[in-house]
């Protein structure tokens, strides 16, 4: 807090991967919540709360989240709100129902594919719009 100016903030997530047990442990700090690719083409977005982002209150009690990854193999994605809050020229936002979309269509890509297609989708849809907000994408799959 003491090194954010008045009316800033930084989201953040911030885990510890337990790869053997596949067990991923976070603080997520303002981001949505992950999403959770498991065998049959099943996609869940984790239903886990997000706290505050950092620099906003120094004695906030940020808690320790965990997801379980026991199939394999499982892929999670992290993501920026600039993802969903891309606009194309009508002003409209990419959205999590596109979001949705391209993740349904993309389920069976391994991490960097996975990406380059969604940021593809994402830059289809915004055309020569500019970019206002980051756009940071994270997958990682279990073998």
């Amino acid at each position: 807090c003491q090194n954010v100016s008045d009316g800033r903030f930084i989201t953040a997530m911030v885990g510890l991967l337990a790869m053997d047990a596949g067990r991923f442990q976070f603080v997520n700090a303002g981001h949505f919540s992950p999403f959770v690719f498991r065998g049959n083409d099943r996609i869940e977005e984790v239903p886990i709360e997000s706290a505050l982002p950092l620099g906003i209150d120094p004695d906030y009690p940020y808690e320790v989240a965990e997801i379980m990854l026991p199939d394999r193999p499982s892929t999670m994605l992290m993501y920026t709100d600039g993802v969903i809050d891309a606009k194309n020229e009508q002003g409209e936002n990419f959205g999590p129902e596109r979001l949705s979309a391209a993740l349904k269509s993309n389920v069976d890509e391994p991490p960097g594919e996975l990406i380059a297609r969604l940021r593809r989708s994402i830059k289809q849809f915004t055309r020569a719009t500019a970019q206002t907000d980051d756009i940071t994408l994270l997958a990682i799959r279990l073998d």
